[in-house]
Formats: C-alpha cells, sequence, structure tokens
C-alpha cells in the first residue's frame, strides 16, 4: 500500500527561489513516493488554465528533467521516471506564473 509523504517545501536553493505574485493558480500539489526508487508522481491543481513547468535538479543546479505544459483549471498529474537516477536529494521546481514551488526528492534504490 502506497502512503502519500508530505513534501517540504524549501524557500532557497541556490538560482531557484520561491516567490508568490498573490493570485494562486497553483491550489494544491503533492510529489509521492517520496522516498522513491523508480518514479516520481506529481499531481497538481490549478485554479485557471496555466502554463506549468516541471524540473528536477540535482544538488549542483543541473537540470536533469523538463517537463512544460499548458494546462486548464483542475486536477492535473506528471510521472518523472528516477530508477535511472543515482542514490541522492534532488530538487523538484513546479512553476505556475507568480509562483515557484521547490520540493525536496529523495531517490533510494
Amino acid at each position: 500500500m502506497n502512503t502519500i509523504i508530505s513534501v517540504e517545501v524549501v524557500d532557497s536553493i541556490p538560482g531557484i527561489a520561491t516567490e508568490s505574485s498573490g493570485q494562486t493558480v497553483l491550489q494544491s500539489y503533492f510529489a509521492f513516493p517520496n522516498p522513491t526508487s523508480e518514479s516520481i508522481l506529481i499531481s497538481y491543481t490549478l485554479s485557471t488554465s496555466a502554463l506549468v513547468k516541471i524540473e528536477l535538479y540535482d544538488l549542483i543546479e543541473n537540470r536533469l528533467v523538463g517537463i512544460s505544459n499548458d494546462q486548464g483549471s483542475g486536477e492535473h498529474s506528471s510521472i518523472i521516471d528516477a530508477h535511472y537516477l543515482p542514490n541522492g536529494v534532488y530538487y523538484l521546481r513546479i512553476s505556475v506564473p507568480g509562483t515557484i514551488i521547490s520540493v525536496k526528492i529523495v531517490v533510494l534504490h
């Protein structure tokens, strides 16, 4: 049975800041399982249509995965394949206009 594990929102990653403009486009989000060994499911809800960017970075700011899609309002999800990544800590960045969220992801095989 999978359990949803809460994610840690960090407010300072070198070169990746968390910001908000006042309008909440990204209403909710989660990433699980965390830690992971195979894949990461990112699920999020948008209050309005928006360009959504999902990126995965290593600790030295190398972008490893980038997904960018125009999405309508409502619930959405994306999957990032993590089985090829070495054990370690990574940062998942979810951005919509006005908001950037950074989530620490742990990969353990």
